[in-house]
């Protein structure tokens, strides 16, 4: 059962935290048993074609918290001309961590399964995104690649990406990205992901493909502006002993 254990959940919330995905085929019985290593909340992420096993989830007392759809882009396909922007894209530098940082703060703060479990400590939860793009910032593990929209040489946007490559498929995903408020009406998430589009091209990938919530709707509309096509919608829901 400790291969079910989220190492970096855990240490955040300062107790046990499991994840469960879509290929479990009995959820009783690993509910029971995760129990017995003192596991506080499980956190499944479900594919919505499920059907039957979100059902399950649900009679055992899983909750909804959020749920998401994947944006996918053939590149094989071609790809759109970039624009002049007001705003420059750059590589990441290490002199932007700071300004990513308070990026991220102000754009994650309320937003995604955490902010919408009550149980969870709002501060922590705010922690989990910083902690995620520091460590794609600092570690290849994480994030090959981060664009940065930059203005007056400041940070204003920056999009995460990572490799995929394997014999069957060789595709970008999106790790983490966000715009700062006050820039969002100049095109900076729509610039920042079409230079994914032609990084991703540079380094031979077959498709680029990014996770966004159903209620992020000025997100959604960037991705089908750029022709993106959606592959996947999975929920999220969340588990916790009495």
């Amino acid at each position: 059962m400790h291969e079910y254990i989220s190492k970096l959940d855990s240490e955040h919330f300062g107790f046990p935290v499991a994840k469960i995905f879509n290929n479990i085929e009995n959820p009783e019985l690993i509910v029971k048993e995760l129990k017995k290593i003192s596991t506080k909340l499980i956190i499944a992420r479900i594919d919505f074609l499920n059907k039957k096993l979100i059902n399950q989830l649900e009679r055992i007392g899983f909750s909804y918290r959020d749920a998401q759809v994947t944006f996918n882009y053939n590149l094989h396909k071609g790809l759109p001309e970039k624009r002049i922007n007001p705003f420059l894209i750059v590589p990441y530098d290490e002199k932007h961590l700071s300004e990513i940082i308070n990026i991220t703060k102000t754009s994650f703060n309320n937003y995604g399964h955490y902010f919408a479990d009550d149980n969870l400590d709002k501060k922590k939860c705010i922690e989990i995104y910083i902690d995620w793009i520091k460590r794609c910032c600092e570690n290849k593990d994480f994030a090959d690649e981060i664009i940065v929209a930059k203005k007056d040489n400041v940070a204003i946007g920056y999009l995460a990406i990572k490799k995929h490559f394997t014999e069957k498929d060789k595709y970008i995903a999106g790790v983490i990205g966000a715009v700062a408020p006050e820039y969002r009406k100049l095109g900076v998430f729509n610039a920042i992901n079409l230079e994914s589009l032609h990084l991703a091209e540079s380094m031979e990938a077959n498709r680029i493909e990014n996770n966004v919530l159903i209620t992020n709707f000025p997100v959604m509309k960037t991705y089908t502006g750029l022709c993106y096509n959606i592959i996947r919608s999975e929920i999220t829901m969340h588990y916790w002993y009495e």
